[in-house]
């Protein structure tokens, strides 16, 4: 199968789209989801990496999507999980996977890195967001899928077997976060303190004399049925798996919560 070039998109803008072949992998355990799971071959090493100004990435329900939007509002064409002309806001390019969940449903233009891998593009600047324990895992409880933790399993961050909800849940935030302090990002900074601090966080996406923190954005991610969160205390997690809780809290306080 190949990918057309999105008609916005030029082949100098984005040569890394023109006629990829995209690979369709096995269902596996996405079998009770409708999501697919595409993604291409890396590039031949005589291809040169793409150069890209920014990578904003953080789990799932750290804000990546309303990120996405805040850029667009100031003409910075960061595209939530694709590679636009300025670079990406995207909870999945902290790992170069074989495959990127394909969403058939989703017809807001381009997909999930489709035709695309983190090995692609050398980032100038990685910023990570984070967002508080128990509001992120009890966010990801109310929308994530099972295609979420499937690209865990696959690139090894979570544990294979039965896991209950919570603990794949509690393994997306810990893997996720853990592995891109591992990789040194740039910048850090909590989702809680976007609007109060805006003016300091601006500068590390790239915007300049930002102005007051623009209310009207949206981009809330709500694409896939919003459902409010889980409320979960401490208790709730030790209860399912008393050591990963002690390494989410050791991880917290290494966030600064």
């Amino acid at each position: 199968m190949k990918i057309r070039t999105p008609e916005d998109i030029t082949p100098e803008q984005a040569p890394h789209l023109e006629g990829r072949e995209i690979i369709v992998h096995p269902a596996g355990l996405a079998k009770r989801s409708a999501a697919q799971k595409w993604g291409v071959r890396p590039l031949p090493k005589r291809f040169r990496r793409i150069k890209r100004e920014l990578l904003i990435t953080g789990t799932g329900r750290s804000g990546t999507t309303h990120l996405s939007h805040l850029m667009k509002h100031y003409e910075i064409p960061v595209e939530h999980e694709a590679v636009g002309r300025a670079g990406t806001s995207s909870h999945y390019f902290h790992t170069d996977s074989d495959w990127y969940p394909m969403q058939p449903w989703d017809r807001r233009g381009r997909k999930i890195h489709v035709g695309e891998r983190l090995s692609d593009f050398e980032f100038k600047r990685v910023v990570l967001v984070v967002r508080a324990p128990l509001p992120c895992i009890g966010s990801m409880m109310g929308i994530f899928q099972v295609i979420d933790h499937e690209f865990l399993i696959d690139n090894g961050m979570m544990p294979t077997g039965r896991l209950s909800k919570l603990e794949r849940c509690m393994w997306n935030y810990y893997a996720v976060n853990t592995k891109i302090l591992a990789q040194k990002p740039d910048a850090v900074f909590h989702l809680e303190d976007l609007k109060r601090n805006w003016k300091k966080i601006a500068p590390l996406l790239g915007i300049g004399n930002p102005g007051a923190y623009p209310e009207d954005v949206g981009g809330h991610n709500r694409s896939s049925g919003f459902r409010r969160r889980v409320e979960l205390t401490w208790e709730d997690l030790e209860k399912t798996n008393a050591a990963l809780t002690s390494d989410i809290k050791k991880l917290a306080r290494k966030l600064k919560y």
